[in-house]
């Protein structure tokens, strides 16, 4: 992944009529002091104030009771070579 993404948002969705959304996030990173995923439950209120990273490489699967997801990336100025992250989003209706 890039160096010096200050929360760079990847993909925000409202998804009508859905109850909740199912995350499964698979994600590397170089910690959660410097790189991380965050999930959005809406416009400006992280899913459980939770940090998603580190260096083991570590998939999830996440339910948020909403309708809205963001996810945004943010990382520093590392030249650690890590995976980063992939989110696959299943809506539940």
């Amino acid at each position: 992944y890039e160096n010096s993404l200050n929360n760079v948002v990847y993909y925000e969705n409202t998804f009508d009529g859905a109850t909740s959304i199912t995350v499964e996030l698979t994600y590397q990173t170089e910690s959660t002091s410097y790189d991380w995923v965050y999930l959005y439950q809406d416009a400006s209120t992280i899913y459980n104030n939770q940090k998603y990273g580190g260096q083991t490489q570590t998939t999830e699967t996440i339910t948020i009771p909403s309708n809205y997801l963001k996810i945004v990336f943010k990382t520093d100025s590392s030249v650690n070579q890590y995976y980063g992250f992939k989110a696959v989003i299943t809506p539940n209706y």
